[in-house]
């Protein structure tokens, strides 16, 4: 069996959130290869890879900020080809 990988897109940087959902991730890391990622290139980059993630879990609602379009777009071709992306922790406070 392979190892899974989830991407978790924190683009909004909110320190606070790590120590707030480090049970989330502790319990992620136990099943999966857990990649946090801070900016938007890089997420792109990770998606576009030969080995992308088996999920993405956007932690804030920066995929949904103009700035962030070109990826938002991404993630829903991402998710249109059978990946799954998931919008939680922080995503409805802002």
């Amino acid at each position: 069996m392979s190892q899974h990988t989830i991407l978790v897109l924190s683009l909004y940087e909110e320190d606070y959130m790590y120590s707030i959902f480090e049970h989330l991730m502790s319990s992620m890391r136990a099943v999966a290869t857990v990649k946090l990622v801070t900016s938007a290139e890089e997420a792109q980059r990770i998606l576009l890879s030969d080995t992308p993630p088996t999920a993405v879990l956007s932690i804030d609602a920066a995929p949904t900020d103009a700035k962030y379009a070109e990826l938002n777009n991404q993630l829903v071709r991402f998710a249109k080809a059978g990946g799954t992306v998931v919008f939680g922790c922080n995503f409805s406070g802002h």
